[in-house]
Formats: structure tokens, sequence, C-alpha cells
């Protein structure tokens, strides 16, 4: 009879156990993060250090090969800001690209020229990538 009472004492506990572990998990499976934005997701802004007002090719060689771009910028870029260059074909494959970090302020409106390597074909090049990296 002893033993009788402490199974069924025992089915209790686990049956408590049981349904308390299903609440648990039922709340938890409904569970939403507004807050937190799934990978990838969420918005932001992000603002133009400086728009490129106007750029031209640096040209050498004959057939002509494209060995530079020369830019100007809307706006003042300070010293340490990085311009890359990316030169790319009718498929969007990038040709050839170049860098410069500025070592002191580039005033709205003045001209830089980045350096591309290797030169390519004149004839090659459809678009231009400029990307502009703050310090």
């Amino acid at each position: 009879m002893n033993m009788n009472l402490k199974i069924k004492r025992a089915t209790k506990v686990g049956l408590l156990y049981a349904v308390f572990f299903l609440a648990v998990w039922i709340l938890a499976a409904n569970m939403s993060l507004p807050t937190i934005p799934n990978l990838g997701g969420g918005e932001g802004t992000v603002t133009s250090p400086g728009d490129v007002v106007s750029y031209t090719w640096v040209l050498s060689g004959t057939p002509t090969k494209v060995t530079g771009v020369t830019l100007k910028f809307s706006a003042d870029l300070v010293s340490g800001t990085t311009i890359y260059i990316t030169l790319l074909d009718d498929s969007d494959v990038a040709l050839t690209s170049g860098s410069q970090t500025l070592t002191s302020t580039l005033s709205a409106g003045t001209a830089v020229t980045i350096t591309v390597s290797p030169s390519v074909s004149a004839a090659d090049i459809c678009k231009v990538a400029v990307t502009v990296a703050g310090p």
C-alpha cells in the first residue's frame, strides 16, 4: 500500500513537470522579438560623404588604355577618407580597380586622380563604381 502511494505521487509529479515544460515550450515558441531584425534585415540611413560631380579618364598609349580616373566631389572630404574606384565591363565584371587615401582635406570641386592597375582598354569600360569610405 505504501508503494502504491509513492507511485501515484511520482505519476502526479511527472505529469506536473510535463505540463509545466509544455507550457514554457509553447510560450517560447510563440514569443517574437520585434526590436531585433532578421539577419540582413532592418533599416538605416547611410549618408553620402559627397556625391561625384564629374569624372574624366586618364588615358595613355595606343591603343588607348585607361590608367586612372580624375574625380570631383560635391562636398569636402576629410583627411583619412579612402576613395575606391572599380571599372566594369557591360556584364558588371570588374576589369581593374584602384584606391587612394587622402592625406589632407579635399575641398568640394577639387580634382583628385585615382590610378588603376592594371590599365585597361577604354573600349572595354562601361561603368565606373566609386566608393567613399570615411576615416
